[in-house]
């Protein structure tokens, strides 16, 4: 499996499906590796996981029960459905995945002074807004299914890294 370990902290990638047929094997090697890193607390990386069941979510309890601390990121709105359906996201912290999107190449429905307007697909409308001083600032995004708004604001875009 995946992982990496820097400054105290061991990130596991689990993928595909973590089900009652997978569970005991995932946690095994899970243990293995951060056994290989004593007092290392434990990310897991939820990228590549498309599917966790109860056998799944045992194991992230047992994981937790030797490190509280334990973080699992960028879950999937469908695996994180599953968290939170289950009370996994009032206990431990887990963050979901970011909605990775392009605009380029995407229809410009208008322009201004703060940004542009972009047509994503038939169902989805993308404002770009510009940073203060142009582009080379933090940029903030907003959703809408009209190009009229109203708009639902998403934030900040933020590079693969974390940093706006």
């Amino acid at each position: 499996m995946k992982h990496e370990f820097e400054n105290g902290t061991l990130t596991v990638f689990p993928q595909g499906r973590i089900d009652s047929s997978n569970a005991q094997a995932q946690e095994n090697e899970v243990m293995a590796i951060w056994n290989d890193h004593p007092g290392a607390s434990l990310t897991l990386d939820l990228m590549d996981l498309t599917y966790i069941s109860s056998a799944g979510l045992r194991m992230i309890l047992r994981f937790r029960k030797k490190d509280p601390s334990i973080t699992l990121t960028n879950a999937s709105q469908e695996v994180y459905d599953i968290f939170e359906m289950t009370g996994f996201t009032e206990m431990m912290d887990i963050h979901k995945a970011y909605r990775q999107m392009s605009v380029e190449g995407c229809e410009v429905l208008g322009s201004g002074s703060n940004g542009v307007v972009y047509r994503y697909n038939d169902e989805l409308v993308v404002k770009v807004y510009r940073g203060k001083g142009g582009y080379s600032n933090p940029i903030s995004v907003a959703v809408s299914t009209k190009p009229d708004g109203p708009y639902e604001y998403l934030g900040i875009v933020k590079n693969p890294d974390g940093t706006p």
